[in-house]
């Protein structure tokens, strides 16, 4: 019979038919350019982009609200030892709880974050302002607690962390 070479392509093969393959185009595909990051996103997909990006504000401001009023109160407490020895303490004991308390969780299917969700992270992560308490622990709980797996909530937890420690740096 007739051969023939099929080119390697982004996009996927059906049969048609006659039996012939034809080739299925990828959806079309467009850059944008953030915070001078280059992303790509499906056409379409924006809407989706600009609502994460919404969330993360959403979890971000708690922090940064509460930041600001108590920036002396959070200096004061970074110079006692006991403060920062006994959240570290406080948080390894949770640490080692929080697979059990969470294990329905992890049987929870991929989500996307809400905007209540990520307000709770965000109220979590105001806890982390305490010397000595992890920051991703605290949001990861927090993510937990609002239903996420574990993957959802280190995810969000991760992007989290940009903008507050960006925030953070540019405070201080």
């Amino acid at each position: 019979g007739n051969k023939m070479e099929l080119e390697e392509t982004s996009g996927e093969f059906e049969l048609q038919a006659d039996r012939r393959p034809r080739l299925i185009p990828p959806p079309p595909v467009r850059l944008l350019a953030v915070d001078n990051v280059l992303l790509a996103a499906t056409v379409g997909q924006e809407a989706a982009l600009d609502d994460f990006y919404v969330k993360l504000l959403i979890a971000f401001l708690p922090a940064a609200i509460v930041g600001l009023i108590c920036i002396k109160y959070i200096d004061e407490m970074l110079g006692d030892p006991y403060v920062v020895a006994t959240t570290l303490l406080l948080g390894g004991i949770v640490l080692l709880f929080v697979d059990k308390w969470f294990e329905k969780s992890e049987k929870e299917p991929d989500k996307d974050i809400t905007h209540k969700s990520a307000f709770i992270v965000g109220l979590y992560q105001i806890i982390s302002m305490i010397p000595g308490v992890s920051r991703s622990a605290a949001t990861i709980v927090g993510g937990l607690s609002t239903k996420l797996n574990r993957k959802n909530a280190a995810e969000f937890s991760f992007f989290l962390a940009v903008p507050t420690m960006f925030g953070a740096t540019c405070f201080k």
